[in-house]
């Protein structure tokens, strides 16, 4: 793909191109980040759009998403999915109840007990939230939804 206008690919020349490059990494060497990069950039040229893609916990993966030049992509984590879904679907409290307990389950069983989040200053602080605390905050409007997928206080 080296000199070709990204423009002009197939997406069975992408794909055809995608598992050359793989084989050619070898078995166990799997280099999922990378591949989410090109793909994104792909997507993002092909569709001309925002792109909303899960992101990990992981600060660096996070960063290096957002930091790819030409494309305009939005983290999007599991805790801030709910976030999305209330501000533009008018999820309410009631109606994602369901979800929020499904979720504060899921957290409970694997010894998350917190959230991190971003506290309301200038200086973008981490501060550790329980987890039940910040999903009923989501429907209080208490946060406002960062690129990179966080939840910071609104000030």
């Amino acid at each position: 793909m080296g000199n070709l206008d990204y423009r002009l690919i197939t997406t069975d020349v992408y794909l055809t191109k995608l598992k050359e490059l793989d084989t050619n990494i070898g078995e166990g060497n799997n280099l999922g980040e990378i591949k989410a990069y090109v793909l994104l950039q792909w997507l993002s040229i092909q569709l001309g759009e925002e792109l909303f893609y899960f992101c990990s916990d992981d600060g660096d993966a996070r960063n290096g998403i957002l930091n790819i030049d030409g494309i305009d992509v939005r983290c999007i984590t599991l805790v801030s999915a709910y976030q999305r879904l209330h501000i533009e679907s008018k999820f309410t409290d009631q109606r994602a109840e369901p979800y929020i307990n499904a979720i504060l389950g899921y957290f409970a069983a694997h010894g998350q007990v917190n959230i991190r989040v971003i506290e309301a200053s200038a200086v973008n602080r981490y501060q550790r939230v329980p987890c039940e605390q910040v999903l009923r905050e989501i429907y209080e409007d208490k946060f406002v939804e960062l690129a990179n997928g966080m939840l910071k206080y609104k000030q």
